[in-house]
């Protein structure tokens, strides 16, 4: 995919290999696994209890017909904008990596850790990548620490896949401890 090696990727980050450089990118439509629970959720809850309640109706309970097929049509909407979710990210994911937002570049060639635009803002000697609490989600964000300042990586995501797998890639590079 244009010189770039997938070495993994999480939570809307991949983390790729090109030319003696790690670089981490950033995925467009973060929104897409979240959406894709929230509307199985709001997708299957209603139709099953459309179902249910309509097999009762036609057992003789006080279920009301109407109320049962506002259910099935209800889920069967959410069941149809899940639908329309996947086939969007179908079409991000075949995006090339060169699309993506450069979020930094470890330049291992150069020892150097650079900004998405390609400045270099500090030695690698002098970087740290670390986990970081972060307030909206049971998982953490990853941030690397230069010695002028920080930058976020990736902000985990639980239905994303958190950032074990990125933190390992981190691991086995000598970035993080």
């Amino acid at each position: 995919m244009f010189g770039f090696q997938l070495l993994t990727k999480d939570s809307g980050c991949g983390i790729y290999l090109k030319d003696e450089q790690v670089i981490v990118k950033q995925q467009p439509a973060l929104w897409i696994p979240t959406a894709r629970f929230v509307l199985l959720l709001t997708a299957g809850i209603p139709l099953i209890f459309g179902v249910v309640s309509l097999i009762s109706h036609f057992q003789g309970s006080d279920l009301s017909l109407t109320i049962s097929l506002v259910f099935i049509i209800i889920g069967t909407l959410f069941g149809f904008i899940y639908v329309l979710i996947n086939r969007y990210s179908k079409k991000i994911n075949a995006l090339s990596p060169s699309e993506y937002k450069t979020i930094c570049t470890f330049d291992l060639k150069n020892a150097a850790l650079l900004d998405g635009a390609g400045n270099t803002l500090d030695s690698l000697g002098n970087i740290s990548v670390e986990r970081e609490f972060q307030l909206t989600s049971s998982s953490k964000k990853l941030v690397v620490r230069y010695s002028s300042g920080s930058i976020i990586l990736v902000k985990g995501n639980t239905f994303a896949g958190g950032t074990a797998s990125l933190e390992n890639v981190f691991r086995k590079l000598g970035l993080m401890k």
